[in-house]
């Protein structure tokens, strides 16, 4: 009688562990799902800070381009306003 109460414990310890492995396997499972996706999250990020850097670079150029002319246009208008005040004298 001892011997099978003895068991019955047995098994249901082995139940409980296989309960525990299973359990750990599940969430072992989940926590590796959720790397993948941070992965693919950071992935994306990292595209997205490259194309906005690429961006800024291109605004930069044509802020610069920009710069230049409104220097000639400010040198070109203070010429004309050099020639009319002439003029008017």
């Amino acid at each position: 009688m001892q011997q099978q109460t003895e068991l019955i414990a047995v098994r249901r310890e082995l139940a409980d562990a296989r309960q525990l492995s299973e359990l750990s396997e599940t969430r072992n499972l989940d926590s590796l799902e959720q790397l993948e996706m941070a992965m693919l999250d950071k992935e994306v990020a990292e595209e997205r800070a490259e194309a906005a850097e690429a961006e800024l670079e291109e605004l930069k150029e044509k802020l610069a381009v920009v710069e230049v002319e409104l220097e000639v246009i400010k040198e070109g208008a203070g010429e004309w306003v050099a020639v009319i005040l002439m003029s008017r004298n």
